[in-house]
């Protein structure tokens, strides 16, 4: 079962976190050049310091651990976003099971884009557009592709509901008869056999009786049958099985 929403979402998502992974890891590499040859080298100090200056305002130390933590951040969200595209081809039951995990994965990436509407609000307040285009056109496009992608999710979570089970009349039935006690249902199980019995005795046309004597003691003997019957002595397939046999005695 595929569902196009979820999948939508998650390729969206998994294009836009391959590119910011590629992207953290040439910053980590930047942040550690910097680190250890940045006050050696002006070159490098020149090519690495416009990238690292969002991160440089606690100190070199602090802006090599929040270097590594983006590109950690990265991973993670790389990884929910696969976990989108993996689900959305799995079963009705197995979707279900993870429905919780990608509503969760919904709510971090609502966070993150919190994150980047705050850093582009941020910048507009403080810059404007007077500091050049690519920052803010970056996280426009960013925040742009994040609300596509998390509509996309909602909406395919929001269609996937657990199934209501109508039952038939006939186990609503079968139900009600299980939770009544023997006594109300034993004729209504006996009813299949009962139906083969007779059948059966259809089916065996019986021979003449011999006299008429033979004849009047099958008939008291079904007649006792059927008053212990109505007593409750014998069950009603106990009444036939035993009517069975008294007529195939008295016509031999």
């Amino acid at each position: 079962m595929r569902r196009k929403s979820i999948l939508a979402g998650g390729v969206i998502l998994s294009i836009i976190y391959a590119l910011m992974l590629v992207a953290s890891i040439g910053l980590v590499f930047s942040g550690a050049l910097y680190f250890f040859a940045g006050e050696t080298f002006q070159l490098i100090s020149d090519l690495c310091l416009p990238l690292l200056s969002p991160f440089m305002l606690w100190g070199d130390t602090i802006m090599l651990v929040l270097v590594a933590l983006v590109l950690v951040g990265t991973i993670v969200l790389l990884t929910a976003s696969t976990r989108f595209i993996k689900y959305s081809g799995a079963t009705k039951e197995q979707f279900l099971k993870k429905k919780k995990f990608l509503s969760f994965n919904v709510v971090l990436l609502i966070i993150v884009l919190g994150g980047i509407a705050y850093l582009l609000t941020d910048h507009i307040l403080k810059v404007g557009f007077n500091g050049g285009l690519v920052y803010p056109v970056v996280l426009i496009a960013l925040a742009f592709f994040h609300v596509l992608a998390i509509i996309f999710e909602i909406v395919g979570l929001s269609k996937e509901r657990p199934e209501v089970v109508v039952q038939t009349l006939a186990e609503t039935q079968q139900q009600q008869n299980s939770s009544q006690p023997a006594i109300y249902t034993a004729d209504l199980d006996d009813e299949p056999e009962q139906k083969q019995e007779k059948v059966e005795e259809v089916k065996e046309k019986p021979a003449p009786l011999k006299p008429s004597e033979s004849s009047a003691k099958l008939v008291d003997a079904i007649g006792k049958l059927d008053q212990m019957r109505k007593e409750g002595a014998i069950t009603q397939q106990e009444y036939v099985r035993l009517r069975h046999e008294m007529i195939r005695k008295f016509i031999k």
